[in-house]
């Protein structure tokens, strides 16, 4: 229902299978996706947040709660983040997901530091690599920019990843040539 567009159907059907497993972490997410694309939007962030009591580390619920977030939403957005850390201080995707929240406010020191957290949990992670470098380059740290741009890139072609090769590689020469 939901692959077909049909919200309500979606969102009846979640909420169904959500009262009889509150745990069913699939149930959640699509009840929460079904609800955000109904413009459900606080109702979508509550079960987001529930499917983060049952995966803390869960990329969907965490990047749509980003995507969701507005700056009224944020700082209550990074408390939560915060708290999760402090629960689970191994959490790369946990790390990354309070960088792209303190980057959405220019907070860019902050924000290096989840990256780099991030980042030295999963070496392995062409989009850790990428938001590190961007944070980077925002504090005018080029040389380690480009470092962190060229790590992007060549992880990039082994595992799947959200940057745009072109672009890392565009401003990758605009700073070699300043």
């Amino acid at each position: 229902a939901l692959r077909g567009g049909n919200i309500a159907d979606a969102k009846r059907r979640y909420t169904a299978l959500v009262a009889a497993d509150g745990t069913n972490l699939d149930a959640r997410l699509g009840l929460a996706t079904s609800l955000a694309r109904g413009g459900e939007v606080p109702a979508a962030v509550k079960e987001y947040r529930k499917a983060l009591e049952i995966d803390p580390q869960n990329s969907t619920a965490l990047t749509a709660l980003l995507v969701l977030a507005d700056a009224r939403t944020l700082p209550a957005l990074e408390s939560d983040l915060r708290s999760m850390l402090s629960r689970f201080p191994e959490s790369a995707p946990l790390h990354f997901a309070l960088g792209n929240a303190l980057s959405t406010q220019s907070r860019w020191t902050e924000a290096q530091q989840s990256y780099f957290d991030a980042w030295r949990l999963e070496t392995d992670n062409a989009d850790y690599a990428f938001n590190l470098a961007v944070s980077l380059d925002q504090l005018r740290q080029v040389r380690l920019a480009q470092d962190y741009y060229q790590k992007a890139l060549a992880l990039a072609g082994r595992n799947s990843a959200q940057l745009d090769r072109k672009q890392v590689e565009r401003r990758l020469n605009e700073l070699r040539a300043a």
